[in-house]
């Protein structure tokens, strides 16, 4: 099948994005599953040489102008299928990559995958008619916003699917460093345990709550170490200088330890190395986050948040400890309990192992197909 994915974040970015991470990571995947694959991006960064996929820049800021010259493209190349990856802040809060199904030829399928339920900017709802209505299937992350979906359109039942984004982290198998990574983890080096945060480090992200909770549980005599992994860059980033300060002011600057932006095969180590994730999502856990599909697939037990969005399959995984978002003394409480017995850890990890195939990508991408039509 010849396949269009359409993302503008695509590698490298200046900056981590999970978005362009799993549009890199899907194309290679569908290529190996034998598909002809390209993917369109506006980031003129981008390298047109793939090893197994083509990459198409067509520069510009995704008006209707840039949108004319995408359906032009698409109309030539022959593709059976376009899928658009859709997050709004990708597109410059416009809409105008939604038009795209009534600007190329009916023979080429349109597919959207919706990153989340942001909206464009300008107007409104009308958008989420046009997603609802113009695109012959539709790819939701999670099943409280599929199921919006089908009660305004319960005869597009067959239309739309849920299914969660699979980790754009492998596990990486290096037999000296993971000799390494299990000797920190069996406290050859420190009894202290570790906890990672994996995430973008900025305001509103509850990372504030996590220096808290750090302070609180250290005064109890239950100290740990947490490793917060992301981009960290105080001598640019003023949020990130008032962090380190706040950081020194309680008293906590041995708990704390910051990896900068890493790549790929250091994120697995680290994980290996830690004894759980403390994941402060601010609208809860679901299958969209990244940084929890990675958790699963090193089948790290965790410590998040919880609302109505977040799925069953989430909620009765006995590895994974909820709090309300933003409860400082919930998440204090969870922590307290979750350090009463730590020989329970490696049968939370187990439990976590068990939720592995929801984020494999041999899972996804044979979801995917049959989406596709591939029989």
């Amino acid at each position: 099948m010849k396949i269009c994915l359409i993302s503008p974040h695509f590698p490298p970015m200046s900056y981590p994005c999970g978005a362009s991470h799993f549009a890199s990571m899907y194309a290679k995947n569908l290529a190996d599953a034998g598909h002809e694959v390209t993917v369109l991006t506006s980031n003129t960064s981008s390298t047109e040489n793939q090893e197994s996929f083509k990459v198409k820049i067509i520069p510009g800021n995704w008006n209707l102008s840039h949108v004319l010259k995408v359906s032009k493209f698409l109309n030539s190349e022959g593709f059976d299928l376009f899928d658009i990856q859709f997050e709004t802040y990708m597109y410059g809060a416009k809409g105008g990559v939604l038009l795209l199904p009534y600007l190329v030829k009916n023979k080429i399928h349109p597919i959207l995958t919706m990153h989340s339920e942001a909206l464009p900017k300008f107007g409104g709802r009308l958008w989420r008619m046009i997603q609802y209505t113009a695109f012959k299937k539709v790819i939701f992350y999670s099943k409280a916003f599929q199921q919006n979906a089908l009660n305004r359109f319960p005869k597009r039942k067959e239309d739309f699917y849920q299914l969660g984004f699979p980790s754009n982290i492998s596990k990486v198998h290096y037999s000296e460093l993971q000799k390494f990574t299990q000797k920190i983890k069996a406290k050859e080096f420190s009894n202290s345990p570790v906890a990672i945060y994996f995430g973008h480090i900025n305001n509103n992200r509850g990372i504030e709550d996590l220096l808290f909770v750090v302070k609180k549980l250290k005064e109890t005599g239950k100290e740990f170490k947490l490793i917060l992994m992301s981009q960290f860059t105080p001598d640019k980033n003023q949020y990130h200088r008032d962090l380190l300060s706040e950081i020194d002011s309680l008293g906590i600057k041995e708990n704390i330890a910051f990896t900068d932006r890493v790549d790929d095969e250091l994120v697995s180590l680290f994980f290996q190395s830690a004894d759980f994730a403390i994941l402060p999502f601010t609208d809860g856990a679901s299958f969209k986050n990244g940084s929890l599909a990675t958790a699963v697939i090193h089948s790290l037990p965790m410590i998040t948040t919880l609302n109505e969005k977040t799925e069953t399959e989430l909620q009765n995984c006995s590895g994974i400890k909820f709090y309300p978002t933003g409860d400082r003394a919930k998440l204090e409480e969870v922590l307290m309990e979750f350090f009463k017995d730590r020989s329970l850890w490696t049968t939370y990890s187990k439990e976590i192992e068990k939720l592995g195939h929801i984020y494999s990508w041999n899972n996804y991408i044979e979801v995917r197909n049959k989406i596709y039509g591939v029989t």
